[in-house]
């Protein structure tokens, strides 16, 4: 019999899955937004050891690689405890974020056809990730 309050947290695995359930979107803007920070920071670098050494001397290097293990294992962590068929629109709510700091950070034209592909995508995402019915 638990002694745990009601509405409490069934066990620290349900904190974890809710943590990953954050960590893998917001992973994978961190990448993206640090992979493009990062590359505009070696334009004009011609592509080779030179380049390399660079890229590996940069902050934002790191940040990228953090945030891809990340990532990662949080992902992992979803789908070793879920379906894939719950889990994997997860994936695509990244796509949104990614949009909506193309606009915000860098300042990239934002179009009323990228919002509504992100309205669609969130409503996929709302659909796909209900549970299902088993009749």
């Amino acid at each position: 019999m638990s002694t745990k309050a009601a509405g409490a947290p069934r066990s620290s695995a349900d904190w974890l899955m809710r943590v990953c359930w954050v960590i893998v979107p917001l992973g994978s803007l961190a990448y993206q937004i640090a992979a493009k920070l990062l590359a505009e920071g070696l334009t004009g670098l011609p592509l080779g050891p030179v380049w390399l050494a660079h890229a590996l001397l940069q902050p934002l290097f790191w940040a990228l690689i953090v945030s891809e293990i990340l990532g990662l294992v949080a992902w992992m962590y979803v789908l070793a405890n879920t379906s894939i068929s719950a889990a994997f629109p997860l994936s695509a709510v990244s796509y949104v974020l990614i949009i909506l700091a193309s606009w915000a950070v860098f300042r990239e034209p934002f179009s009323p056809l990228q919002l509504a592909g992100g309205a669609a995508i969130l409503a996929g995402v709302r659909l796909l990730g209900r549970p299902q019915d088993p009749a």
